[in-house]
């Protein structure tokens, strides 16, 4: 194997790690009880915090991917949100 493919098979792992984490995130705090201004404050505040710890595990250029991916993945979050009344 290079040092090419490792790298890759690395980057991956840490970004299927960090999208696994805030669909677990993202889950728990659909089913807790609170309100949907709550959710998605907490959404928000939660996806920044990943994206900046991110940002410090990964290249810019896997950053820019995974900053992309974690807005579409709010939107519709936020979308669903909204759809389901809260």
């Amino acid at each position: 194997m290079s040092a090419e493919n490792g790298s890759g098979g690395s980057m991956a792992f840490v970004a299927g790690l960090f999208l696994g984490t805030l669909a677990g995130v993202t889950t728990a705090l659909l089913i807790a009880p609170a309100s949907g201004r709550e959710i998605r404050t907490a959404l928000s505040r939660g996806a920044k915090r990943l994206v900046a710890q991110t940002t410090e595990l990964i290249p810019e250029e896997w950053s820019a991917i995974a900053e992309e991916e974690i807005t579409r993945e709010i939107i519709a979050n936020v979308s669903s949100l909204r759809s389901a009344g809260l």
